[in-house]
């Protein structure tokens, strides 16, 4: 009984003087589409203005992707501990569909990849409690590819999640969600070659869904 005691007042002291964490989670990413259009060199009739405009869009799209994480806390105050880590999630290759219109409507699929890779902060609260929410915030690596257009970008990343305890001490589960935002993998030079001078939107969001597990030492 007295050892029981013991546990039970020692335990959060234990969980919290854990300064670092590695998790795995799986998750799903949803990627904004882009939009733009254009404009090839050539002559239209009166009839038809702009028979040299063609419209682009990439529709939203879902993909698995899972994410590894290390974190190391640096500083704690109170209930409250910063950390520094370091996020890195890859989604392997899936179908992307970008739609071409006007004058002609036809759509083309390829294979799309993500990578990221982007250092953060993290600030987490109550770390010995049953239930620790934490945000994370930073930047770094976007690795985006479409076919045969790859594209190596600044990315930012900010989300939180929540950790909840479970009966092995350094063993908790996580939920999270997670935004990275970079510069789209179509950009205006993507048509260039073609003759074409295009107008697109840049940036894309890749919104990050998933659940894991996180190992505490």
């Amino acid at each position: 009984m007295n050892k029981l005691i013991v546990l039970f007042f020692f335990l959060p002291l234990f969980a919290f003087a854990q300064k670092n964490e590695v998790s795995f989670t799986a998750a799903a990413v949803r990627t904004t589409g882009q939009n733009g259009s254009v404009t090839f060199p050539a002559l239209c009739p009166i009839l038809q203005p702009q028979c040299n405009v063609t419209t682009v869009s990439q529709g939203a799209n879902t993909a698995f992707a899972f994410e590894f994480s290390y974190a190391r806390r640096m500083l704690s105050a109170g209930p409250a501990a910063l950390f520094l880590e370091l996020p890195i999630v890859e989604a392997p290759g899936h179908n992307v569909t970008t739609l071409f219109t006007s004058p002609l409507t036809f759509p083309f699929g390829q294979s799309s990849h993500l990578f990221f890779l982007t250092p953060s902060a993290k600030l987490k609260i109550f770390s010995s409690a049953p239930i620790s929410p934490w945000a994370s915030f930073g930047g770094g690596l976007g690795h985006l590819e479409l076919g045969q257009t790859t594209r190596n970008n600044v990315a930012l990343q900010f989300g939180g999640g929540l950790d909840f305890r479970t009966p092995l001490p350094r063993l908790r589960a996580r939920v999270e969600a997670r935004d990275f935002w970079s510069g789209g993998v179509l950009q205006p030079d993507t048509f260039v070659a073609g003759g074409g001078i295009s107008t697109l939107t840049h940036n894309q969001h890749h919104l990050l869904f998933g659940a894991g597990a996180v190992l505490a030492f």
